[in-house]
């Protein structure tokens, strides 16, 4: 009976430890805890401990999204003006652009898969948004001093500087460079979206994104007034060019606000102690890439497809208005005297002028409210709509400024509309104002779309997070590769909707302007018929988002 009554101590003490060492695995920030083998280490610790972190780490998790912004509204808005100043044809300027989607829907996924299986001592995500930083801000201030140098290489060479050849040459590396930082930057913004999801608790991962939001907003409004300020006259030093003063300012945005997300925020680190994962290979990956569309959950799913309608409307106005083509031609047409208005129906100019520098001015600053009116949005918003969908929320609105009802989706939903029928107007004025007017007011739906899609889908991981948590340790460590909710991945095939259709996008456009320019209509007005046709794309989505109320 002794070494009965022995053995059930001791039983019970090993019980009792192992209990405590669970309990360990919640607590433990040990880089070589066991807890962590899951590829989503944050869902081991209890919704009911959650850690709620402060608003200051949230600012500091979300403020590299407003740096990232601020690279992306620099060569949007000057990378076309400049490739049309080294005389690329307007046809394969079409091509670089392509560069985007297309880096998009293959770079970010596969980055997406590493990250997630990524081992290294600074976390899973740090490593690829700092090296991608780096390259990021090297290929951005290659791109202006491109003509510099090829010029400087041909003046040693007893050649033109500014001859065919020369000219030839400057096109073809900026391009190049172009390419190069597309592909950069998708390590920086898929590694800064799944860290918001890593970092940030469950119930701040709405409030976090709205940040993100904010932030880019921020970003836009910097770059877009730093296109707007003529920065070779006011801070010459920066170069004598507003592309490189614009490059300069951007790099220096980026950098430095990574710096602070990476400095300040705790990422913990993966370790595969059980040896679950296996070395894949490159084609393996993206099979798995592939894989994984066919096996997330459905609501994931609608979200992508309604994210693919959305862009099939948002991209031909992030391209011709963003970039104050559109915006530049109206005002243009409008303010030159009529002497030198061509009457393109009946007698098309094939190769229509571009906005001349004061137009290009004026249309930026309309973009400088339209990322205001943006900001404002992504300010007040949050305040207005419940935080989660009805249907899973179990706590009443704490603000009193909250619409009972107003859920994210709907809020979607309502966006899409708004922004079909401001899209639509355009059709009824033609003018410079009015067209300003309407452009503006699109900052409303803008700033939903940079909010609410990626906050449903960080609310879908951390509740698949949750889900995991709840589950007993043992089925957690046997789940096949591939059932959990891996962040990295489910955002890199969210960037795939939002990549893909701008590639359909790109290709439906090419096909108007054809049309369009077999029966005279070109420039200006072409570019509002390419964009009016988004706005059927956004009733579509608007359609979509009826299946996640």
């Amino acid at each position: 009976m002794a070494g009965s009554s022995a053995e059930s101590v001791e039983i019970q003490a090993r019980g009792s430890v192992d209990d405590n060492l669970d309990v360990l695995d919640y607590m433990d920030d040990d880089p070589l805890d066991s807890s962590e083998s899951s590829l989503l280490p944050e869902s081991n610790q209890p919704e009911s401990d959650e850690q709620i972190v402060s608003t200051v780490y949230l600012i500091c998790l979300t403020i590299s999204t407003g740096g990232l912004q601020v690279i992306w509204t620099a060569i949007m808005s000057q990378g076309s003006p400049y490739l049309s100043s080294l005389d690329v044809p307007a046809y394969l300027i079409s091509l670089v652009w392509l560069a985007g989607p297309l880096s998009g829907a293959l770079v970010q996924p596969y980055v997406g898969i590493l990250s997630d299986r990524c081992q290294h001592a600074l976390g899973r995500r740090r490593p690829f948004i700092i090296f991608g930083t780096i390259a990021t801000i090297i290929c951005i201030l290659a791109l202006p001093w491109t003509t510099d140098l090829i010029s400087f290489l041909f003046t040693i060479y007893q050649g033109e500087p500014e001859g065919k050849a020369a000219m030839i040459c400057k096109g073809m590396m900026a391009a190049v460079w172009i390419w190069a930082l597309n592909i950069a930057i998708q390590p920086v913004q898929g590694g800064l979206r799944a860290i918001i999801v890593d970092c940030a608790p469950k119930s701040q991962q709405v409030k976090a994104c709205a940040y993100a939001s904010i932030a880019a907003g921020i970003g836009s409004i910097l770059g877009y007034t730093a296109g707007y300020v003529s920065l070779p006259k006011y801070v010459p030093w920066l170069g004598n060019t507003q592309l490189k003063g614009l490059c300069f300012v951007a790099s220096v945005a980026l950098g430095s606000t990574v710096a602070m997300t990476c400095l300040t925020v705790e990422e913990k680190r993966y370790v595969d102690l059980e040896g679950n994962l296996k070395r894949k290979s490159f084609l393996a990956t993206f099979s798995q890439i592939y894989r994984s569309i066919r096996t997330v959950p459905r609501r994931i799913k609608q979200i992508c497809v309604v994210q693919f309608f959305a862009w099939l409307g948002w991209f031909p106005f992030l391209f011709y208005v963003t970039t104050a083509r559109y915006l530049g031609d109206i005002y243009q047409s409008e303010h030159q005297p009529i002497s030198k208005k061509t009457t393109t129906f009946f007698f098309p100019n094939p190769t229509p002028l571009p906005p001349s520098p004061h137009s290009i001015r004026h249309a930026t600053f309309i973009m400088i409210l339209f990322a205001t009116v943006s900001l404002l949005t992504n300010l007040t918003l949050p305040h207005l709509t419940e935080s989660v969908s009805a249907s899973s929320t179990k706590t009443k609105p704490r603000s009193r400024f909250r619409i009972p009802g107003l859920t994210l989706p709907l809020t979607w939903t309502l966006s899409h509309i708004l922004s079909s029928i401001l899209i639509f107007c355009t059709l009824i004025s033609s003018s410079f104002l009015p067209t300003s007017i309407l452009v503006s007011l699109l900052g409303i739906s803008w700033a939903v779309t940079q909010w609410i899609p990626l906050a449903l889908i960080n609310l879908e991981i951390a509740n698949s997070q949750s889900a995991t948590a709840s589950k007993s340790r043992q089925r957690t460590r046997n789940a096949p590769d591939g059932e959990e909710l891996q962040a990295g991945t489910i955002l890199g095939l969210y960037n795939i909707s939002i990549a893909t259709p701008q590639i359909v996008a790109a290709v439906q456009g090419s096909a108007v302007f054809w049309m369009l320019g077999r029966v005279g209509v070109m420039g200006g007005e072409a570019m509002g018929w390419v964009i009016r046709l988004g706005s059927l794309a956004a009733l579509v989505a608007a359609v979509g988002c009826e299946r996640l109320l």
